[in-house]
C-alpha cells in the first residue's frame, strides 16, 4: 500500500504525457517504452540529483537499499558492497525493468534490456543517479526484486 502511495505523489508530479503512458501500463525512458515498475519509477524520480544517502563512500549500493525501502521491499541484506546485491532475489538471464543489474563493484536498477546492452539507473554514477547504457557482458546478474 505504501508503495502504491508513493507512486501517486510521484505521478502527481509527473508531466501529464507520462502520467497518461503509467496509466495505459507503459512508460516510455528515452526510445521504446517500458512496463512501469514502481521501483524503476522511484529509482527514476531522484535522476540527475546528486548524492541522496547520508553515508560516506561509495553508495551505488546505498541508493538501491534506500529505493527499496522507500517501495516498501523488504530485503534481507542491508550490505552497502554492490557484489552482495546477488543476495537480495534470484538470478534471471532475461531483466526487466526493475530488476537489479549487478557489476563487480557496481549495482543500479534496469531500465531497458536492449540485447547486447542493458540501460540502468544507479547512484553514485559520476557522482550522481544517472542512466547508463552498458554491454550485457559488463554484468555479473541482473537479480529479480
Amino acid at each position: 500500500m505504501r508503495a502504491l502511495i508513493l507512486i501517486a505523489a510521484l505521478l502527481a508530479a509527473t508531466p501529464a504525457p507520462a502520467r497518461e503512458a503509467y496509466r495505459h501500463g507503459r512508460y516510455a525512458v528515452v526510445g521504446a517504452p517500458i512496463e512501469l515498475h514502481p521501483v524503476l519509477a522511484l529509482a527514476l524520480h531522484f535522476e540527475g540529483m546528486g548524492k541522496v544517502t547520508p553515508f560516506a563512500g561509495p553508495w551505488c549500493r546505498d541508493f538501491v537499499n534506500m529505493v527499496l525501502e522507500r517501495a516498501g521491499v523488504r530485503v534481507a541484506d542491508h550490505s552497502r558492497v554492490a557484489i552482495a546485491a546477488l543476495n537480495l532475489g534470484p538470478r534471471t538471464n532475461q531483466p526487466r525493468p526493475g530488476d537489479l543489474a549487478v557489476m563487480p563493484r557496481h549495482v543500479g536498477f534496469v531500465v531497458a534490456d536492449r540485447g547486447a546492452t542493458v540501460e540502468i539507473v544507479s547512484g553514485n554514477w559520476g557522482h550522481r543517479v544517472a542512466r547508463a547504457t552498458l554491454p550485457r557482458w559488463a554484468f555479473v546478474a541482473f537479480v529479480r526484486i
